[in-house]
């Protein structure tokens, strides 16, 4: 199970940030089976993100996306915090690289 989570939560790091063109809030060798994978800076408003930002965009993500994930703002950025367990699949972050793609 281990192995299985380990290897999504590599395979989905390296989708969303590929995608998106940004990177992650701690080095690689700090995640577990929880990432957070900045978002593309024009989602930003004014150059820097906020609380308020954030909550817009997550329930954006679920009301029009059905996607459930938390979105932070950390150090005048934002972030999506993903989660991978053993019944997650990549396609799902597929998903969701394509509706923040969308979004922008």
């Amino acid at each position: 199970i281990r192995g299985y989570i380990n290897d999504l939560v590599s395979q989905a790091v390296d989708l969303l940030v590929n995608r998106w063109k940004t990177g992650l809030l701690v080095p690689r060798e700090m995640i577990g089976s929880m990432a957070c994978v900045r978002l593309p800076e024009c989602l930003f408003k004014y150059g820097y993100a906020n609380y308020e930002q954030a909550e817009i965009i997550q329930n954006v993500l679920y009301s029009r996306y059905n996607i459930e994930v938390p979105v932070k703002a950390l150090g005048g950025k934002l972030y999506v915090r993903i989660s991978i367990h053993i019944y997650n699949e990549l396609k799902q972050y597929q998903k969701l690289a394509d509706a923040i793609e969308e979004m922008t």
